[in-house]
Parts: C-alpha cells; structure tokens; sequence
C-alpha cells in the first residue's frame, strides 16, 4: 500500500514540473532545470533529456545534452550528489571533457558515489563561455 502512495505522490508531482526528470525505479523530483548548475553562458547548451534509476542500491543518472551551434565546442560536466537530507555527499568530482559536435547530442551517465545517493545536480561549463 505504502509503495502505491509513494508512486502516486510522484506521478503528481512530476507532472506538475514543466520538464519532468524522468525516473524509473527511483523517485528523483523537480524540473530538469532545478537539476543543473550552468556555470558561464552556456545558452548553446540544452539539456533535452534527463533520467535516474536505482541500480544495485546506487543512483545511476543519464542525461541527454545538445549543443546547438553549428560548430564543435568542448564541455566540461560532473555530477554532485546528495542525500535525502540535501547534504552533499563526497566531495566535488573531478572535471569529465567531452567535445560536443556542432548540432550534436551526448549522453552523460553518472554513477552515485554511495548508496546513500537520494539526488543529484548535473554541473555543466565550457572553456569557451564568457561568463567564467
């Protein structure tokens, strides 16, 4: 009984979020815009899809991320991850590089540093930006 509250409570509230974080298994809540931490102008970059699921007890996170320029740019992400209380957990992993194609999409997975993992920020930033 509790477990159908619990996914009823998570319909509601995800569909009261205008880009939901899809989820499976796992209950990760807000838009997918409350999940980012965009440092500098990085208006190029979309994040077009964002997914989180509970893998072996670890939180495993897939995100979708399109630059729409027309020209390659490199990208630097990394993932902070929390705990249900909102304390970080670990502290900040290193930079991860990917060149991102002009007009290009790139998955992101990100793997949780512990089981205690209940959310998450995508940290995303580019050494092109101008606001850095």
């Amino acid at each position: 009984m509790k477990s159908k509250v619990f996914c009823m409570m998570l319909m509601i509230g995800l569909t009261a979020c205008s880009h939901p974080v899809q989820t499976t298994e796992h209950a990760v809540n807000g838009s997918i815009e409350s999940k980012l931490l965009l440092r500098g102008d990085l208006s190029y970059i979309k994040v077009t899809d964002l997914r989180a699921k509970k893998t072996n007890d670890f939180l495993v996170v897939e995100a979708e991320v399109y630059n729409t320029r027309n020209y390659e740019d490199l990208l630097y992400y990394r993932f902070k991850w929390f705990d249900a209380k909102g304390f970080q957990i670990t502290g900040d992993e290193g930079w991860k590089t990917v060149p991102l194609g002009g007009a290009q999409s790139q998955n992101f997975i990100g793997v949780a540093t512990s089981v205690n993992v209940t959310d998450f920020k995508l940290e995303l930033q580019s050494p092109n930006n101008t606001g850095n």
